[in-house]
């Protein structure tokens, strides 16, 4: 139930106050009365209980007015035997969208509908939600009867949460996958958990994109520009526009109608600031020159009456009609000349091409030119820059000239694809700062020699001074020795794809000339492999002696410690505690403790002076901040969530001197992260530098992005983790601090955990990748489990049994002595109900550089604490293994 509320909040509800309704049923009728408090989660959780009928405002209550999701009611004819016709154009839409570079998800609606929704990664305004889901529609050729957000900006109607029950046929509501079934339309809580957490969420970019491509369809091509700008340029003439000067001299055209070039003309008088008798002026002239056989005007005082009416209806609101090239070029038909309506194109200084069917080539190049220096003159270039320098913190990079270059023109080239310079002003500053660097610093010249002249691409004219150009280089401030580093390795990637290139062509043209096909091979296997031994950089081959001093003295660095746990059987086991640059992943089926272990770790580290960051993808930070107040004062936390402490002056009295102690000792090294899909591994790897980290907890991993829109919005869930993984693992190493990343099971190891079995690396959900990439994976289970056990006799009966029988009889074949001790430690703490006391067992199923074992303890979860029993160290010599 948490996992789909935390699901909801991710892709349909708001943190901030909710407006919502509860269904009620009139006769035959369900309406929706607003409530007039805000939702809770008691609300939520009553709906997926089915004791209320849930719908929602999909909109925030404030200006802007923001939806982070939307839908398409889709309604099954009433004359259908059954769903599957609704179905079938839920599909197609469906499709549409994909088509379209969106993600949509159909939902079951409960009766006798659909609904098509689509979710986007930051809040849109409600508008621009309904234009796009509006567009999607117009694509599919399907008349939107609803769309939510329904009103904007307040909206009138709600939605349905999905899995809400349907007061009408009492079915529930919800997301459906590939089994669902149209004659059984039945859905479930689990069903809606795992298909809502692999649900992505779009692009606001890719909002825009379709509802400015269904947009240009849908209006007329005349799309005028900004009225500053428009009006500017007409001012700055002096006379009229040549196509404005035709229209006054030949008179409004045969195939337009008269109205219609009117208003045309009107827009132009409006937004050149003329007044009514100016204006009155031209449409006389245009009127006098109409042909008299013109299909649609009137006598001459018709037109002029005709005229001064547009003029003064638009005049009471000029914003609305300003003039645009393609109004005095509409109607113009595929194959004819702009000049027939006396356009002159690109020489025009107000001309931009609205019209694809123009067959004046030169015309066409010379628009699309323009088209690309407009594009560039609207670029925000501070926004640009600082996306630019996000981009390179959260990738760990330094923030210099060339880098920002590289990153803007990155960002320029993925939003305007026209754009495309032979050699950018990022590659030839990459390319002055690496031989600068060389210049600088002549004696590291001998270690780069292996770089191809090739993969250097700068000109300068003959006429130009080398002199000069060295003088310059000289000046050049330099970059990082990372990042020189990195464009090395870049040039020298350039170089190689030239020379292969260059080879391969050479050997085709060897082959087909060839007398002997054998020896022709024979050589060009010989040049592949030179391209291969090439291929790597020599700077990456270096002898163990290069990197000795480093790494003895990181040996006999004092200062350099592991970060202990509250567990002296768990550091055993990890050789004194958490590593430098280490990943830890922990496996655990749900409420089995592995949020609460992973936080006590933390809270210990940070006690003991290490800074730590929690960096939750599922609990708010006041959630995590309750639960640590709970453990630290061993204060029940259930009093806490139903303000006991209002009513009892001792508890009150005990929970603000745990509140002081905490943040005393402990509040100062802790930082507790409220992450969402913006938070990817490379996002971690600069908080990590940022706050300058000793210790990092990920909870969890699967609800990571990778930041690639590809994985993150794909369908391969198993790439996805594998990529996450391998980054976790890539952050921890380069920033030599440990990461505790916390990971889901699959279903067969729960099943598997809830018989008594133990966990094994192939209980990681998603990807074998996680386990192969961490160098140590604990598994935590908390759960008493049902099986068979002996009594009397042979005599076998069902009993439930907690992790601390299982152990004991796991090693009653291989240690006895140690399986009685076990089994002893259950009269040394006893289990308490009134904290919700279980036994827990964190198995160590690999450990990379460490001992694989089982670890105790006693987990109270009404105190979010776990006590460590530690029969491992004081039974046995730590030296051995277990």
């Amino acid at each position: 139930m948490k996992d789909l509320i935390s699901q909801y909040y991710r892709l349909i509800l708001h943190s901030e106050p909710q407006r919502f309704a509860i269904a009620v049923k009139e006769g035959n009728e369900v309406k929706y009365p607003h409530q007039k408090d805000c939702l809770t989660e008691a609300d939520i959780v009553k709906s997926i209980e089915g004791k209320l009928s849930l719908g929602v405002m999909l909109l925030t209550d404030n200006s802007p007015y923001l939806a982070k999701a939307g839908c398409i009611d889709i309604d099954t004819p009433r004359d259908s035997k059954d769903l599957i016709e609704g179905l079938t154009l839920a599909k197609k839409l469906k499709q549409i969208a994909l088509e379209s570079n969106l993600k949509a998800y159909i939902e079951f609606s409960g009766n006798r509908g659909y609904h098509l929704w689509i979710f986007v990664n930051k809040p849109i305004t409600g508008e621009l939600m309904q234009k796009c889901l509006r567009a999607i529609a117009v694509k599919a050729n399907f008349e939107a009867k609803e769309i939510f957000p329904n009103n904007v900006p307040k909206e009138t109607k709600c939605i349905k949460l999905p899995f809400t029950t349907h007061l009408k046929s009492n079915n529930r509501s919800g997301f459906i996958g590939e089994d669902f079934n149209p004659d059984n339309p039945l859905i479930t809580l689990e069903s809606q958990s795992e298909l809502m957490r692999g649900f992505s969420q779009n692009d606001r970019s890719d909002i825009i994109s379709v509802v400015n491509e269904v947009g240009s369809k849908d209006k007329p091509t005349n799309e005028p520009r900004s009225k500053n700008e428009i009006t500017d340029k007409l001012k700055s003439l002096g006379d009229h526009p040549s196509c404005i000067k035709h229209l006054l001299t030949n008179g409004a055209p045969l195939e337009v109608d008269y109205n219609q070039a009117n208003l045309t003309l009107v827009r132009y008088c409006l937004t050149s600031g003329l007044n009514a008798e100016e204006s009155i002026k031209l449409a006389e002239d245009m009127a006098r020159n109409t042909p008299e056989n013109h299909p649609t005007s009137k006598d001459y005082q018709g037109k002029i009456k005709n005229f001064r009416s547009a003029f003064n209806s638009c005049d009471r609101n000029r914003d609305k009609y300003l003039f645009g090239c393609s109004y005095i070029l509409s109607g113009v038909k595929e194959g004819e000349a702009y000049s027939k309506r006396g356009c002159i194109g690109t020489k025009c200084i107000i001309h931009k091409n609205h019209n694809p069917n123009n067959s004046d080539k030169d015309n066409k190049a010379d628009t699309n030119n323009q088209e690309s220096s407009d594009t560039l003159d609207f670029l925000r270039v501070n926004a640009l820059i600082f996306e630019s320098m996000i981009n390179l913190s959260t990738e760990g990079k330094e923030c210099v000239k060339s880098q920002i270059l590289r990153q803007s023109e990155n960002i320029v080239q993925k939003y305007y694809e026209n754009i495309s310079p032979n050699i950018s002003d990022s590659s030839k500053l990459l390319e002055s700062e690496v031989i600068a660097y060389l210049l600088q610093n002549p004696e590291a010249i001998i270690d780069y020699s292996d770089i191809f002249p090739q993969g250097f691409k700068i000109t300068i004219s003959k006429n130009q001074s080398v002199s000069d150009y060295l003088d310059y280089l000289y000046s050049l401030k330099l970059p990082s020795k990372e990042t020189f580093e990195e464009y090395i390795e870049i040039i020298r990637d350039i170089g190689l794809k030239i020379i292969a290139s260059d080879k391969l062509s050479s050997y085709s043209y060897q082959i087909t000339q060839s007398d002997n096909i054998s020896d022709t091979l024979n050589d060009v296997n010989e040049g592949i492999e030179d391209l291969m031994r090439l291929s790597i950089s020599d700077s990456k081959l270096l002898p163990v002696s290069n990197k000795s001093v480093e790494w003895v003295t990181e040996l006999f660095n004092e200062d350099v410690v592991n970060i202990p746990t509250f567990s002296q059987d768990l550091n055993c086991l990890l050789n004194g505690g958490l590593c430098k640059g280490k990943l830890y992943v922990l496996g655990a089926p749900p409420a089995n403790g592995k949020s609460t272990i992973s936080a006590q770790i933390s809270d210990i580290a940070s006690l003991k002076g290490f800074k730590v960051g929690y960096a939750s993808y599922e609990m708010s930070a006041d959630q995590l901040f309750l639960s640590a107040i709970s453990r630290y004062g061993k204060i029940n936390s259930s009093l806490i969530e139903s303000k006991k402490h209002f009513k009892d002056k001792q508890l009150a009295i005990k929970l603000l001197n745990t509140c002081e102690e905490y943040d005393e000792k402990i509040g100062d090294n802790l930082y507790l992260i409220e992450c969402d899909d913006y938070h990817t591994p490379s996002k971690l790897l600069a908080i990590i530098k940022k706050l300058k980290l000793d210790l990092l907890i990920v909870d969890y991993l699967q609800l990571l992005n990778t930041g690639d829109d590809y994985l993150d919005n794909g369908s391969n869930e198993t790439s996805k983790i594998s990529k996450i993984a391998t980054e976790l693992k890539r952050v921890a190493r380069k920033t030599q601090t440990p990461i505790i990343a916390i990971s889901d099971i699959n279903k067969n190891a729960y099943s598997q955990a809830m018989k008594g079995g133990d966990l094994d690396l192939s209980a990681l959900r998603d990807s074998f990748k996680i386990a192969h990439s961490a160098d140590t994976v604990m598994f935590l289970t908390s759960q008493n489990v049902s099986m068979s056990v002996k009594e009397d006799g042979n005599n076998k009966s069902e009993k439930s049994v907690t992790q601390l029988y299982l152990l004991s009889e796991k090693l009653r074949d291989t240690n006895l002595e140690l399986s009685q001790k076990i089994i002893e430690l259950a009269h040394l703490y006893k289990l308490d109900k009134n904290t919700s006391d279980t036994y827990s067992r964190l198995i160590i199923a690999k450990n990379r550089g460490g001992k694989c074992g089982e670890v105790l303890f006693r987990y109270s979860k009404a105190l979010h604490y776990f006590e460590p029993l530690n029969y491992l160290t004081a039974n046995i010599n730590i030296n051995e293994e277990f």
